[in-house]
Order: C-alpha cells, then sequence, then structure tokens
C-alpha cells in the first residue's frame, strides 16, 4: 500500500453530492457554538446561498477565520450563549445548526452529564429551537455530539438525547425528529469519529418527515491524508517519558510485524504520552487514525518498514496540524497563521464536514420550498414561548433530580451493605434480635427515599448479591429494592406481589436483536450458549417470571434457529426437547436474583410499544429486528412441544383423541403433530446435543432395554424381581416400550409418518391403541433357561463392578445408578442424592447445598460400601 503521491489530496466534497437547483432567496441559517464553522464548509459544498447570524463561540481567536470565511455575518465571539435572552437573538432564522460542547458525554471525561456546567449550553440552544419552532420562524434543524449522549449514565435510566427528544415529540408536534448515528470512516476520512445528530424540520415539507442522511461516500486509505515530504521526528526534541514510550512502541511494532499483526505496508497511529499497562493505555491505529480531540496533540505515525533507518521511512513523526484539518474534511490551510495549538483545538471541536455535507443535503432540498413564504414577525419573548421554555427548564430539571435521587440512593445502599457487614463480623455485639432491629431501621430508611430507576436497580441490586451478609439479609434488602423499583415504574401491584406475577410473552421471537439471532442460528454455539442468550434477552426486557407457554415458546425458537437443513426435513424426539425446556429454566432460576421485573403481564407484539423507558434500557446496545424464521413454524412447533414436568411423561408418551373421538385440536389433530415432530427433533438432537442431555439419554434408553429383557425373564419363569418391585418395573417396561418404539421410527422423513399416521387416523384409533393386553409379554425371541441365568448373571456382576467403581456423576438431572443393594437417585431441584435400599420405603439423603458435591458423593460411597457388606 505504497503512496501513490508525496502531497496529501484534497477533497472537492462538491463533486460527490447531488445538484440542489436554484434558491429563490440566500438561507438564513443560525449558527451558536459555530467553531471553525464546519457546517458552512458543508453548505458551500452543495452550492447554497445563505447568510449566517447568531455565530456564538467562547473562542475569540477564531475571529479571523470566521470573518474571513463568513463575510457580512455579526460576530458574537468568547460570549456565553447561556447568559443570552432569548429577544436578543437575530432574526430571521430558516435553518439552525450547533454543536453544543460535548464533554459532559464525551468518552475521555467525566461523565457527569447535566451536572456538568457545559450540558446548560445544550439546554440554552435547544430553548432557542421550541422559541423559533413556536413562533413559525424555524424551519430546520440539526444539532451535532459524541455517541456518549445516548448513553445512559449513573443514575439514570434513560439517556440525555432520549430525555429531550421525549420532549420534543410531545410538546412541539410541528416538527418530526429524528436521530441519526454517523461515522466519518464511512464518508471518506480516515478517522475513527462517530457523532450524533438530532435533526428536526417542519412536517409541511415533503412528506412530512425528516429525510436520511446521503448515501455513504466510501472509504480513503490513510495514505491519501499524509505529506510524505515532511521529516522525521527529531528525537532531541523529545522528553524523556516520550523518549522511552516511543523506544516501547517500536518494539511492539517489531512484534507485530514478526507476529503477523501488520505488514510494512501498513501505517499506524498511536499516542506518544501513553504507554502500555498505563490507566490511558498505548492503543495502536492500523491505517487510520483514532478520535482527533482538543488534547491528543501528541499522535505518532510510524510506517513499518522498520528495517530501513528512521529517516528514509516513509513517516516517523507527528500527526501534522494541516492533516489533521484535512482529516476533518477542511482545506489543509484552514486557520493559516494560527499557532499549532489552535489548529489542534479548532480541529478538535469541529463538525467532520462530509457529515454535515450528507445531513443537511435533503433537508435544505426539502425546505428550499418555502423560502417565498414571509418570515415570522412575533418576538421570541413572547407569553407562549416563555412558558413553554420554562416547562422545558423544569422537565430537565426531573431529569437532574432522577440522577442525584438515584445517587443518593446508591450511597445509601452502600452503607447499609458495609454495616450489616460489620454486623457480621462481629456476632458477640449483636444477637439475632438486634441484627433484626437494626435491619427494619436500615430498610425503612432505604424506603423513604427517592425512587429508584430500573437500570440503577439492576446495578444495586449485584452488589447486594455480592454483599458479605446471609442470604436472608439479601433476599429482604432485594425485596426493598425492587419496591422502590416499582414506584418508579408506577407500578398499581398490590402490596407484597413485588412484581411476581406470571408473566405471559407470545411474541418472543420479535424482540432480539442482529447479533442475538447470529448467535441463535450459529453452528459454532454450543446449546448452553445459546440459552444463556435467551436468558439474557429474558434480562434484559424484564421477564423475570414467564409463564409455562412463554418457555414453551423460547424452546421452540432455539431449536427452529439451530436447524440449518430445509424445513420440511426437520425431525425431532419430544424427550430430548423437554430435557432443553428443562435446561432452560435451571438456568434461568440461577439468575433470578439478579433479575427484575418489568411489572408487564402481557407482552405486546412489538418491542416499542412497551414503556419508552424500558425500551431505551433493553435494547442500548443495539435495536430488535424482524423474526429471520418462519413465525408459524415456531408457533406451530411450541403448540407440539411438552410443558412442564407435571404433564412430561403424558405429552411425551400418550396422546388421547378429542372428546368422544371427535376430529377437534386436541385429537386427531394434535395426534399427529406429536407424532410427526418425534421425528422432528429425533435427527435434529443427534446432531446437536442440548447440555450433555443427549448423551444422558442414551445411557437411558440403554439401561431401560436392559431392565425390559430382565423383566420379561421374570415374568416367563414367575420368578420375583431382585432389585425392584413388579409393579414399579412393570409400569416402566411400558413406557419405555412405547418411547423405544418412537425413537425405532425416528428415522422415518415427516412425509411418509404423516401419510401412516393420517391412515390411522381413518380407522379412529392411533398407534398406541393396538398395543397388547398389559398381561402379554412384548414378542422376542425365545431364550432358553441358560441364556437367562446368564444375562441375571451378567447384570448382577455389572452391579456389583459399578458398586466398587462408583465415578462421580456429576449434579445434573440423569438416570439412577441400579446396584446390587441399592439405586442412587440425583436429584438437582432438591441439590442432593438419595440412596434407597432394596425393599425399603425410605431412603436417605445427601445434600450437597452447603458442601462440594465432591465431598457428599464420598459420603455417598461410604454409605453405599456399607450396604454392599
Amino acid at each position: 500500500m505504497a503512496p501513490k503521491q508525496s502531497k496529501p489530496l484534497q477533497t472537492d466534497w462538491s463533486r460527490i453530492v447531488p445538484d440542489l437547483g436554484r434558491f429563490v432567496r440566500p438561507l438564513h441559517v443560525s449558527l451558536p457554538c459555530v467553531g471553525i464553522d464546519g457546517a458552512g464548509f458543508a453548505l458551500k459544498a452543495l452550492k447554497v446561498p445563505f447568510a449566517a447570524n447568531n455565530v456564538y463561540d467562547l473562542e475569540k481567536r477564531y475571529k479571523k477565520h470566521l470573518e474571513e470565511h463568513l463575510a457580512s455575518s455579526k460576530m458574537h465571539l468568547g460570549k456565553d450563549i447561556t447568559e443570552v435572552e432569548l429577544k436578543d437573538f437575530e432574526r430571521p432564522v430558516d435553518l439552525l445548526i450547533s454543536g453544543p460542547p460535548c464533554p459532559p458525554w464525551a468518552g475521555n471525561g467525566k461523565h457527569q452529564g447535566i451536572e456538568d456546567r457545559r450540558a446548560h449550553v445544550f439546554i440554552s440552544v435547544m430553548k432557542l429551537v421550541l422559541s423559533l419552532v413556536k413562533i413559525g420562524d424555524l424551519k430546520a434543524c440539526v444539532i451535532e455530539n459524541v455517541k456518549g449522549i445516548l448513553s445512559k449514565h449513573q443514575g439514570t435510566n434513560v439517556s440525555f438525547m432520549d430525555y429531550i427528544v421525549k420532549f420534543l415529540q410531545e410538546r412541539v408536534p410541528e416538527f418530526d425528529w429524528h436521530v441519526v448515528t454517523m461515522k466519518a470512516q464511512d464518508y471518506m476520512l480516515a478517522q475513527q469519529r462517530t457523532r450524533v445528530f438530532l435533526r428536526g424540520m417542519r412536517k409541511c415539507y415533503g412528506d412530512g418527515v425528516v429525510p436520511p442522511p446521503l448515501f455513504l461516500f466510501g472509504k480513503r486509505p490513510l495514505v491519501e491524508f499524509l505529506d510524505f515530504k515532511l521529516p522525521s521526528v527529531d528525537w532531541s526534541s523529545l522528553t524523556p517519558t516520550m523518549t522511552k514510550n516511543l523506544n516501547d512502541s517500536v518494539l511492539a511494532m517489531t512484534k507485530m510485524l514478526e507476529d503477523g499483526e501488520a505488514m510494512e505496508e501498513d501505517i499506524l497511529c498511536f499516542p506518544l504520552d501513553r504507554a502500555e499497562g498505563k490507566v490511558y493505555a498505548r492503543r495502536f491505529s492500523k491505517n487510520i487514525v483514532p478520535t482527533l480531540t482538543t488534547t491528543n496533540k501528541y499522535l505518532f505515525l510510524a510506517s513499518l518498514d522498520l528495517s530501513k533507518h528512521e529517516k528514509k521511512r516513509k513517516c516517523f513523526r507527528f500527526l501534522d496540524p494541516k492533516e489533521r484539518m484535512l482529516l476533518q474534511g477542511f482545506p489543509a490551510d484552514t486557520l493559516d497563521g494560527c499557532s499549532d495549538a489552535l489548529k489542534v483545538q479548532g480541529s478538535g471541536n469541529a463538525y467532520p464536514v462530509p457529515l454535515m455535507v450528507a445531513v443537511l443535503s435533503d433537508i435544505v432540498k426539502e425546505i428550499k420550498t418555502g423560502l417565498s413564504e414571509p418570515s415570522a414577525k412575533e418576538p421570541l419573548d413572547n407569553p407562549s414561548c416563555a412558558a413553554l421554555c420554562s416547562d422545558f427548564d423544569s422537565y430537565m430539571g426531573k431529569f437532574g433530580d432522577q440522577r442525584q435521587g438515584s445517587k443518593k440512593q446508591t450511597g445509601r445502599l452502600k452503607d447499609l451493605l458495609e454495616f450489616l457487614s460489620v454486623m457480621q463480623s462481629q456476632p458477640g455485639e449483636y444477637s439475632e434480635e438486634k441484627q433484626a432491629r437494626l435491619l427494619d431501621a436500615c430498610l425503612r430508611d432505604f424506603l423513604v427515599g427517592p425512587k429508584v430507576p430500573m437500570a440503577e436497580g439492576t446495578l444495586m441490586a449485584k452488589d447486594v448479591q455480592e454483599a458479605s451478609i446471609p442470604q436472608e439479609m439479601k433476599d429482604r434488602v432485594i425485596a426493598c429494592l425492587q419496591d422502590k423499583m416499582l414506584e418508579d415504574k408506577g407500578s398499581t401491584r398490590k402490596e407484597g406481589k413485588r412484581g411476581n406475577g406470571t408473566q405471559n410473552h407470545r411474541y418472543l421471537m420479535n424482540y432480539f436483536t442482529k447479533e442475538e439471532w447470529d448467535d441463535l442460528r450459529s453452528d459454532a454455539k454450543s446449546t448452553n450458549s445459546k440459552i444463556q442468550v435467551l436468558k439474557e434477552r429474558f434480562m434484559k426486557i424484564g421477564l423475570r417470571n414467564p409463564a409455562e407457554p412463554t418457555f414453551v415458546l423460547a424452546n421452540a425458537i432455539l431449536h427452529v434457529a439451530a436447524y440449518q437443513g430445509p424445513i420440511d426435513m426437520m425431525e425431532c424426539d419430544l424427550n430430548k426437547a423437554f430435557d432443553v425446556l428443562k435446561d432452560i429454566k435451571a438456568i434461568h432460576r440461577a439468575s433470578l436474583k439478579r433479575m427484575m421485573s418489568s411489572g408487564i403481564d402481557d407482552y405486546p407484539e412489538v418491542p416499542s410499544a412497551m414503556d419508552a423507558e424500558l425500551f431505551n434500557q433493553a435494547y442500548r446496545h443495539g435495536p430488535p429486528v424482524q423474526c429471520p424464521l418462519d413465525v408459524a413454524v415456531i408457533q406451530k412447533l411450541a403448540d407440539w412441544m411438552p410443558a412442564r414436568g407435571t404433564h412430561g411423561e403424558v405429552a411425551r408418551s400418550k396422546v388421547k383423541l378429542g372428546t368422544m373421538g371427535q376430529n377437534s385440536m386436541f385429537g386427531q389433530d394434535a395426534m399427529m403433530g406429536r407424532m410427526m415432530c418425534n421425528a422432528f427433533m429425533d435427527r435434529f438432537f443427534n446432531n446437536q446435543p442440548s447440555g450433555g442431555s443427549a448423551h444422558i439419554e442414551e445411557n437411558r434408553s440403554l439401561k431401560r432395554r436392559k431392565s425390559l429383557l430382565a423383566l420379561e425373564d421374570v415374568k416367563k419363569h414367575e420368578e420375583p424381581a431382585p432389585d425392584i418391585k413388579k409393579e414399579a418395573a412393570s409400569k416402566e417396561a411400558e413406557k419405555n416400550e412405547n418411547e423405544d418404539d418412537q425413537r425405532d421410527a425416528g428415522t422415518a422423513t415427516v412425509d411418509s409418518m404423516a401419510a401412516s399416521i393420517q391412515a390411522q387416523l381413518a380407522d379412529n384409533k392411533g398407534p398406541k391403541d393396538t398395543k397388547p393386553a398389559a398381561k402379554k409379554p412384548p414378542k422376542r425371541k425365545n431364550l432358553d433357561k441358560t441364556k437367562d441365568k446368564k444375562v441375571q448373571e451378567s447384570k448382577v456382576s455389572k452391579s456389583k463392578v459399578c458398586g466398587k467403581k462408583l465415578k462421580f456423576p456429576g449434579t445434573t438431572a440423569q438416570g439412577a445408578i441400579h446396584l446390587d443393594a441399592c439405586t442412587i437417585y440425583t436429584c438437582p431441584k432438591s441439590s442432593n442424592w438419595r440412596v434407597k435400599k432394596n425393599g425399603d420405603k425410605k431412603d436417605r439423603a445427601f445434600s450437597w447445598k452447603k458442601d462440594k458435591p465432591s465431598e457428599v458423593w464420598e459420603r455417598v460411597i461410604a454409605f453405599v460400601s456399607e450396604l454392599q457388606g
């Protein structure tokens, strides 16, 4: 990627954008927070005739540049716009363009948001916009800022920008409002710079909606912005710290070459005042520069032809101020004659010119049709404008109060947890009764405090779970926290409910983001990883207490998303689907302590219909997208799938006709659906096991087959079963025979099975109706007594060997371990192993709730050894 020129190329943006045609008069453009006027350069590139007014900026040193660039415009440089009264602003105004200070929301700032005094500049600009709209003067506006203005900072459950847009949509319906995020590298600038634009336009123009920005201009390589005739760095001009950092950087770049992470043709950019391993660490940007700011004046450029002497390298120096201007879309000679420090400041504060070109082009095209209309004459300080601005001040004050109130509650909770921890560390001084009284007093104090937003409450709940206090105390504190969050949501639930009512969600497939769908449909992700994706989405939308159909719908989404073949060739095994359903519930239950309920009983069909604050919190990292799967298939599969454990065995093994044998949805249609579903999922799960349950099913099936063979021998010779009762064995054998028959038929395609099932339904009886009488054993090849004895001896010998070599089975659900003297059951729901001696009605439990499961298993082995003798 060798440079093709020695001098950097300057872009003529007017050659890229469409022609806007003739204007009947110049556009009156208001420019508060003008900077070095990237908006003016953009309008000139669009060939828009305009006259600037309200040119405000705190920096006086831009005066010469602005007077040359905005001839005949009155300048108000060095003045604070927050101190200007509405009546003093110049009129008329067709278009307002402003870029208020960004430090309150910048990534490298203190993140103080509205508490930062500079945020009041944004509020003052918006009050000017409100007044101009209400008197009928303003036709459109564009407000620019950093992407951090879309983030929810501590103490708020909505971003600063979203909070303002909500007010605009409610109180300024004359305008259509839209927020767009744009990246400089998509518009022919080799810079990592993302900017947010609030755009508004009067609804009487165009289609009544703000037109989108222009198409992406494309990318340009960094080499086209660089001057390769500039000399390499003078080491003697560097400070000792910079010298050390540069030597370390050369070593790091050499390693990147050796490891293949970069090539000799690449150019790296990095801050020379940063070092590896520090709080503000050094980061390399390859063939692009990082975001240009007013403070990163020590950006260093280094080509990777490191084998050459540094003076012969293509680039080994600081980024030049003229190159900074080019990387923002300005001419290289912008601010010519000014100091390098002012150029760094001006370029760091400026709008990227091509981004402004793309944003303004179609807006100006729409509003130019109204330039022949007379300008409004009503004063800006009229009573209606004053009342609207007063309401806006009060509205924004509540945003600040919310942040302050939440910070106060966060501090209270921190003090509460510290106090409870101290009490636990001094049990001699605090009796249980005294601890209970003090806890009640602390919680009463917390309850009288300000309400807690959902976003902040979720973080506070995590702090509670990590505190070193008993679980009983944690539960009480979280319950109290939930009350404050429900208060914030305006909940009308009865006392004691605390948002724990059952929640239904029939449209879950509409609530996932693109990234989540990619994970759910990925072959590289395990089933457990995909269940985690479901759990995270439940948590983000406040789906804490899903109803059973919601869990089943999530199960159906999981399987249809994971299947890669033709939908009409899918086959299934409902037994394994039921295991996956249990996995989903188990992972969800494990997260309940960290999960807050939204209070929604029935979720709407589209996510945007939820409460605005909840929606913004749930999708702050990306919007929901349309379901890429066939929704009808998902819903049909959800109807076929088994539900909760109390009905699981019936749903999986028995399908009855409707009332009196009628053709109802609960009769023949349901039977056909379930039998087709058995084939549906068997093939699917042979390739993609869920959470380790596939091999458990295989072992369980083999064990049940052996049990069936042994039972047949017992019935044939009328001998009592040595390990289990006849009645239980008979039921288990009958059930497993049905399950095994289903598995044997699992290889049939859906089409062939459908034909067979339809034939059976025509005779008004299902395949289960043809099974032999309970007294008759299943048909199989006859075994002589010698073979029968060998089968029994083999089973007993295997049981004895198993008793001597019991391996740790884990704590997940699995089949029972049958030994010659007892049977061991794994019970994950109650967190214990249960050992039942053959012939006894009672069993003995070994719990792993408080102890390590491996240690508890050693006790199980010792107990079993005693029983084995």
